[in-house]
């Protein structure tokens, strides 16, 4: 039985290089008319269509020649969900076996039940670390609550009052992005309080680095 389904032109670049070539000649053709009767209305319009489709076939090329990026592994850890081994301080704090390795994100996980937890948390991730937090504590300051007022248990994990003194003392720095040149600048931190960003920083050292 003979098969009648045609198979379906597949579009090429060429193919659109050459329609647009030939929408460039019929503007050219439309415009030398226009001249020769002296209408005047559209010349325009038909100048500035040509002047755009030239425009796109210029850069159609460019875009072609451009280096297509990989797409990211969806598979490859970022650096919060690698698991490493911790201190024995922070695992004593944790109250987890020495040798267990954890993510950074699940520490912060753990830190944030133990700062506060709430009584309707639904999520597994959290309430998990509920143990943590059986006293139904609450270390935000209830003032600001980006900000946390650690007790003498968390403060000596972090060893905040070292990082205070620093502070006092002009030696803590960061990294931050100048609004008018848009250049990155250290500045010497001046707010010893303790927020997520500073807390994500201070846990940093009960993360054991592998040589």
């Amino acid at each position: 039985m003979e098969n009648n389904i045609r198979k379906r032109k597949v579009t090429t670049m060429d193919d659109i290089l050459l329609l647009i070539d030939d929408l460039i000649d019929e503007s050219d053709e439309v415009i030398n008319n226009i001249k020769r009767k002296q209408v005047k209305p559209g010349i325009r319009y038909h100048t500035t269509r040509k002047n755009k489709l030239k425009n796109i076939r210029k850069r159609i090329p460019k875009i072609l020649n451009k280096k297509v990026k990989k797409p990211k592994n969806p598979n490859r850890k970022s650096g919060f969900t690698i698991k490493k081994a911790i201190s024995p301080e922070l695992a004593e704090f944790l109250d987890v076996e020495d040798d267990t390795l954890l993510s950074q994100t699940e520490v912060l996980r753990a830190l944030r039940a133990y700062i506060f937890l709430s009584e309707d948390e639904e999520r597994e991730t959290m309430k998990v670390w509920s143990y943590l937090n059986e006293e139904g504590r609450d270390l935000r300051d209830q003032n600001n609550k980006r900000n946390i007022l650690p007790d003498d248990t968390l403060a000596d994990l972090l060893h905040y009052d070292e990082y205070k003194e620093k502070v006092r003392n002009g030696e803590e720095t960061r990294l931050r992005k100048n609004k008018e040149t848009g250049e990155k600048e250290r500045i010497v931190l001046e707010d010893d309080s303790l927020n997520w960003q500073c807390l994500t920083k201070l846990i940093q050292i009960h993360f054991i680095k592998v040589k």
